[in-house]
């Protein structure tokens, strides 16, 4: 978002090791104000698994250093144009992002929980909020059996789903549904940090979701699909110029 040209400021922990410099150096390098983000301890890690014959699997360790109550205050005294709530699908218990009812919140991987521990992080961290996700995580949050019944079936007035395939941004009853850019798989060259090049010029382009006409929503979904494409087939963080 910040290379977009955004303001954006970034309220999170980081350790105070090597890899804690790395990713204070990227935020910093990118524009963002890191002058919130707390620096103690050992940054929190996720081993990934890789083989052809099976699905990825994680292994993470993350734990919450930070009140809400002291971020909630300051989105009230700053009033800024949009509040993101990342990484609430990496700690079972409830972070209380529920308290922000207008906030995007970005899912994650739900494999982990079981349905009761979903239903419980569901009403902690989600049940109010913008929700932000691919089509994977909208099947194992909403427990559905394809993601089209899932988004439905969620309580959530405004949902952001972007998948492989179609992309479908939800208002109350409506649904704006367009297909994805096919792309030649003999020429991917990145699958990794798809779903957030995807998030960051959708949301980066469009003013706001809740008043913005069907046409102001489907110019940033093609935007942000371009975006996306570019990241698989060169590797980098594309900008507004290549898109």
């Amino acid at each position: 978002m910040a290379k977009l040209g955004h303001d954006v400021t970034l309220y999170s922990w980081v350790g105070d090791d090597k890899n804690g410099k790395m990713i204070m150096g990227e935020l910093e390098a990118a524009g963002v104000d890191t002058s919130h983000v707390l620096v103690t301890g050992r940054t929190c890690e996720t081993y990934n698994l890789f083989a052809v014959s099976r699905p990825r699997l994680a292994f993470s360790y993350w734990e919450n250093k930070l009140k809400l109550s002291d971020f909630i205050k300051d989105v009230r005294k700053e009033n800024p144009d949009k509040v993101f709530l990342a990484g609430a699908h990496r700690i079972k218990s409830g972070l209380g992002y529920a308290s922000l009812p207008h906030a995007y919140v970005f899912t994650g991987s739900f494999s982990p929980y079981t349905h009761k521990e979903l239903e419980v992080k569901y009403k902690e961290d989600f049940s109010k909020a913008i929700i932000v996700a691919n089509e994977v995580e909208i099947v194992q949050l909403s427990g559905k059996p394809d993601y089209l019944s899932g988004i439905k079936s969620l309580k959530n007035k405004y949902i952001l789903m972007h998948g492989p395939d179609e992309m479908i941004i939800k208002r109350g009853d409506e649904l704006i549904r367009k297909q994805t850019i096919p792309v030649d798989k003999s020429k991917i060259v990145e699958l990794t940090g798809i779903g957030d090049t995807w998030e960051a010029f959708f949301l980066g382009s469009l003013n706001d979701l809740k008043t913005a006409t069907e046409k102001d929503i489907r110019q940033p979904m093609l935007l942000a699909n371009r975006a996306a494409v570019l990241r698989m087939l060169t590797g980098e963080f594309p900008t507004l110029d290549k898109v």
